[in-house]
């Protein structure tokens, strides 16, 4: 038996854009800020809506600065020399 008959497949419709999830935010520096992205899971397509929004959020943080204060910060004691990285001429420790 062989198939001779034709079906014209049906026109798709648009496809709507899609973002994927938001990634974790970044680390909170003192008195600095934060940032997440996204990217996008499926584009627009066939005349489809574009994707509402930004790629990238931007937050103001504080995280354990101690106020507008400036803090001074204390050294500890020098550790050992550590041995000489030659046995002659040119090595470091």
């Amino acid at each position: 038996a062989s198939c001779t008959e034709q079906r014209r497949c049906p026109e798709p419709g648009p496809v709507a854009c899609e973002w994927g999830d938001w990634s974790m935010w970044t680390v909170c520096l003192c008195g600095g800020s934060q940032e997440r992205s996204r990217a996008i899971r499926r584009p627009a397509q066939r005349g489809g809506s574009l994707c509402d929004g930004g790629s990238r959020e931007i937050r103001p943080c504080n995280s354990n600065c101690g106020g507008d204060r400036a803090q001074n910060c204390t050294m500890g004691d020098w550790s050992q020399w550590s041995d000489c990285t030659q046995s002659c001429s040119g090595g470091q420790r």
